[in-house]
Order: structure tokens, then sequence, then C-alpha cells
């Protein structure tokens, strides 16, 4: 979408028609992205608005819809397409940097569990016989380790499958059910750290993306909905949309955004930027703010799960080892008795 962007405000701005930008940007296109752009180029030959061809055939976000519909309005189209492309690059860039964060404590993660998977699959098989063989009681850490071991064995494909077919139904009900997102969004807000990281991102959207259409020439209340409507995390847009009346009849902003979790500096700061007529650019900078401070943490937390998921696997890989030698080590005193 931001290549699309690109190249679309590049054939507006050297003057061609909406219809003919959109036919260019379709022949250096992937097939199924080519098969919407015409349709939407179609849309518009038949008279349509591109914001509401490209909403239609190109799953455009609401946001970015919005200020190309002022952008159009007001004559201001090529304008209202960069400012689209730089909303896009910049949430692009927070979701790489938070899967940057992530990655390495994930990698940790997943070497642990095939770490000791392997163990279990591969090396506890073959010990247990001779484990049994030495006809000495065992330790409880040994025999915990040894039925895990077991069931492990046994079960392992049964696991799998029960717990990919859970995932599955999980991720259905999730996508189908509004009400099942909602529980969900509303335990992942009630969850220490990472309750407060998911609203700080969601927040510097709804920021960035009211902050973009109210610089783009969009009124403030049409703004707060389109940018409201654009929310993914129910709890929180179904706080913003409760607040779209007030701010259609005139309530500042900032009082509106100021609620449990938000950033102190926030409402301050929106409000300096209502009395000062720099509404827009005071939202986009305190999205930055929020960005910079979510991007500290995801490092900090992130720092800290490195080392707890390594103490963890050097735990587990321990535990594995002691119980493979307490039975030795019993034995080993019986002999000298």
């Amino acid at each position: 979408m931001i290549l699309f962007l690109e190249r679309l405000e590049m054939y507006v701005s050297a003057g061609l028609g909406v219809d003919k930008a959109l036919r260019l940007c379709a022949e250096g296109s992937k097939p199924a992205h080519r098969d919407r752009i015409i349709r939407a180029a179609e849309s518009v030959e038949a008279g349509s608005t591109l914001s509401k061809a490209a909403a239609s055939y190109m799953r455009l976000d609401q946001t970015i819809a919005g200020m190309i519909a002022h952008g159009e309005s007001s004559g201001g189209l090529s304008k209202a397409l960069l400012s689209g492309k730089a909303l896009l690059e910049r949430q692009d860039d927070m979701k790489k940097r938070i899967a940057s964060a992530m990655a390495y404590p994930v990698m940790i993660g997943a070497f642990a569990g095939l770490l000791v998977l392997g163990l279990v699959r591969g090396i506890m098989p073959q010990i247990m016989p001779m484990l049994r063989s030495l006809n000495v009681p065992m330790p409880l850490l040994t025999r915990i380790v040894m039925a895990a071991s077991q069931w492990i064995m046994s079960y392992w494909l049964a696991a799998i499958i029960g717990a990919s077919a859970a995932s599955a139904c999980s991720i259905l009900a999730y996508r189908k059910s509004r009400a099942a997102r909602g529980a969900v969004h509303a335990a992942i807000l009630r969850a220490p750290i990472i309750g407060s990281m998911v609203l700080s991102s969601s927040l510097a959207v709804f920021l960035r993306s009211c902050g973009s259409m109210i610089e783009s020439g969009l009124g403030a209340a049409r703004s707060f909905k389109a940018a409201a409507e654009t929310v993914s995390l129910l709890p929180f847009r179904e706080r913003l949309m409760a607040s779209i009346g007030l701010v259609e009849r005139g309530a500042p902003l900032g009082s509106n955004l100021s609620m449990p979790g938000s950033p102190p500096y926030l409402g301050p700061l929106v409000a300096a930027g209502e009395s000062s007529g720099s509404l827009g650019a005071s939202m986009i900078r305190a999205a930055d703010m929020i960005e910079r401070d979510l991007e500290h943490s995801l490092k900090r937390l992130a720092s800290l799960m490195e080392p707890a998921m390594m103490a963890g696997m050097g735990g587990i890989v321990g535990a594995i080892a002691l119980s493979i030698m307490m039975p030795i080590y019993e034995i080993s005193k019986t002999l000298q008795h």
C-alpha cells in the first residue's frame, strides 16, 4: 500500500487523471493487487471518487480514505496521498521495531523448547532402562522426569494435534466473535506490563491517524471519529466512540484522551495544541513520544526476558541431568556401604 500511494501521488502530481494514474499503478503491480487497482480505476471512470473506490476495492484504511477524500474535495489530493504514505510508513516502522525487540527472546524460547524436547525424546529413552535396572528407590525428581518423558514419547503426536486444533478454534472464535475479541482485549489490558504497552501502541496509532487527518485539513471532530473507527483494541475503541458525541458538541479533545493507562503528558499536550491552533501537530508529537517510550519499554522487557529465559532453560536442563545423576549417586552410596 505504501508503494501504491507513492506511485499514485507521482502520477497525480505529474498532471494525470486519477483513473489513468490508477491504471499505470496497476501495470507494475502483482496480479492480486492489479485486479483490485483495475476495479478501483473502473469505479472512478464510472463516477466514483478515489477515496470510495480505494476503500471498496483495495481495503484502504479508513484513516487514509478520509485524508484522500478531504484532499479530493479541497484540491490537495497529492498532499493527502503523501500524508497517507508517511502515516503508513511510520506505522510499518513501529511494527518492525516491536518485532525486532522481541525477536531474540522468541528465538531463545524456541531454542529452549527444542533442546528440552531433544533431551526428552533422544536422551531419556536410552537412559530410562538403565535407571530402572539399578533396582534402587528413585528420587522424586527422577520419577517426575521419567513420567514426563514417558508421557511425551507416548502422546506427543496427540498433544500437537490437540494443541493445533485448540489454537485453530480459538483463532476462529476470535475472528468471528466480537464478544470473544472484546474479552481477550480486556484480559490483555488487565495484564501487568503487557497491558499498558498494548494500550500505548493503540493510543499512538490513534493519535498519529487523527493528527495526520487534522494536519491535512479535516475537521477535528471528523478526524476523531474516523481515527476511532480504525482502532482495533475494542475496549479503547468503545471509550473513544463513546466520546464522539462530546467532541462533536465542542468538548476539548485533551480531556477525552486522559484515561487510566495513558501518559500524564498526553492531556496537557493535546489541550495546548487545541488552544494554540496546532492540534494536529500536537497529536503527532504525542504519538512520537508514546512510541519512543514504548520502544524503550520493549527493550527493557526484552533485556529482562533474555536472562530469565536462559535461567529457565538452564534450570530445566540441570533438572534433567540431576534426575539422571541422583539414582547413580544413590547406587554408588549403596555399594560403598
